[in-house]
């Protein structure tokens, strides 16, 4: 029988360490697919604006494959993350019409928020990906409670439109769970503002919560008004679905900021990894795995689009904050200065980015 148990124990680990191979396989088309979008969102605004591309690479390192295609080199490199969009005269010192900061300030401001715009857009069109596929939509509209419902006997009626949890207004029925799901303390009572007779009426809602993997959470005793799908409703559930996804990010960089959620809980590439090999186990059937594996890329590239928004230096959201500064004085920052100011941002990136691979590994030696 240990024989046995030993040769079971061995396929198991197998099979564990294929389908581990196959998400990891997935996580580097996935960051190639979001990141080729990104700096295609800098390479076509450049274009655009007239702007010369000198290089467009998906990778970083060594050159694996290389084209040349008019005045940009195309490239293929050999570590599978990241890419860059090398335009000309990015650090100023080009004499060129054409360079990036001989161009005006809305030209470059728009190069720079191409990126973190393709991402958004990516994120959409996932979601309408996945909205197509139901047959209905879930609105902020109370339909009915269970028997004994906590929330019902809290003063929550029927046709009650739920329009903000905790000063935060919400717009649609994930962005209210996730906004009361951030609630600690959903038992004692959450404040929501509901739209009754069409009137704002405040309310204390207190929910029944159950204990899972250690955390509180809490039990939803409602269902909702369904929103039929038609062309219309699969565009306007799929914007708000992204603009849930958005909020999602924000709460959490700040719930972070504040300390309300540990820095040993974020994650890097090796997570995202961990994540999406979770997303390819779960559901029985091909189209449930894809879902799942497309919630997960939704997820990630509304995230990697918010991030890049964030005015910290050596992100997108940075350098438009130069060039504000530029646009209102009227004259560009001292390049040294600039320069000095996004080599430190890049530095702390990067020490993040240690610190967070590191959580990552521990995490997944304890997995």
């Amino acid at each position: 029988m240990s024989i046995i148990n030993c040769q079971l124990s061995i396929c198991k680990a197998k099979l564990c360490a294929g389908g581990f191979l196959i998400s990891i396989v997935i996580a580097i088309l996935v960051f190639s697919l979001i990141v080729l979008l990104h700096e295609l969102g800098h390479f076509v605004a450049a274009r655009l604006t007239g702007v010369k591309v000198n290089e467009f690479a998906l990778g970083m390192g060594p050159k694996l494959l290389k084209i040349q295609k008019g005045e940009t080199l195309y490239t293929i490199r050999a570590i599978p993350m990241g890419g860059f969009c090398a335009m000309e005269g990015e650090e100023r010192s080009s004499e060129d019409t054409r360079a990036y900061y001989n161009k005006a300030v809305w030209k470059r401001a728009v190069i720079c928020a191409a990126g973190a715009f393709m991402n958004l857009v990516l994120g959409f069109l996932l979601c309408v990906f996945l909205n197509v596929q139901s047959p209905a939509y879930a609105s902020t509209t109370i339909k009915e409670f269970a028997k004994d419902a906590s929330t019902a006997q809290s003063g929550l009626q029927v046709g009650d439109k739920v329009v903000s949890v905790n000063n935060n207004p919400v717009v649609n029925a994930s962005d209210m769970m996730f906004s009361i799901l951030r609630d600690k303390d959903a038992d004692e009572g959450v404040n929501i503002v509901v739209k009754r007779d069409g009137k704002k009426v405040p309310l204390t809602i207190k929910f029944d919560c159950e204990e899972v993997d250690g955390r509180k959470v809490f039990i939803r005793d409602f269902n909702f008004v369904q929103t039929p799908k038609n062309f219309f409703t699969v565009i306007s559930e799929s914007f708000l679905d992204g603009v849930s996804f958005v909020k999602l990010v924000w709460f959490s960089l700040v719930d972070l900021v504040t300390g309300q959620v540990s820095a040993n809980e974020m994650s890097g590439p090796i997570g995202v990894t961990g994540a999406i090999s979770d997303a390819v186990s779960a559901g029985e059937t091909i189209l449930e795995k894809i879902n799942s594996i497309v919630y997960m890329v939704t997820l990630i590239t509304i995230n990697l689009g918010v991030f890049n928004l964030l005015p910290l230096p050596a992100l997108d959201g940075g350098k438009l904050i130069f060039l504000a500064l530029e646009a209102i004085r009227r004259k560009p920052v001292k390049p040294e200065h600039e320069g000095y100011v996004h080599l430190v941002g890049f530095a702390l990136l990067i020490a993040m980015m240690i610190f967070v691979t590191f959580n990552d590994i521990v995490r997944l030696i304890k997995r």
